[in-house]
């Protein structure tokens, strides 16, 4: 997945992940709401790519303390995630 950082608004947050395998999105949406996440939105982006993302603030906090709670190949991510959701 990635994060994003619209320049549009200080301190606004979004995560997506994007897949050509809407099976594979399907399961990214499933793994989500187990950890706790809801109103994911999924849309076909474009003929056969898939996206879901979301920007809701407990979303983010989710992130923070799973996915992206330990250094493990992810600190870039989890920096600038760290960084920039501080500002909020």
């Amino acid at each position: 997945g990635t994060l994003g950082f619209p320049s549009n608004k200080p301190g606004s947050i979004y995560f997506r992940i994007t897949s050509a395998s809407e099976d594979f999105i399907d399961w990214c949406n499933y793994s989500l709401r187990i950890l706790g996440m809801r109103n994911i939105k999924k849309r076909e982006i474009y003929d056969g790519f898939w996206e879901i993302n979301s920007a809701q603030p407990y979303n983010i906090e989710i992130l923070m303390h799973s996915i992206y709670r330990d250094d493990f190949g992810m600190s870039r991510k989890r920096n600038k995630l760290i960084e920039n959701y501080m500002l909020r």
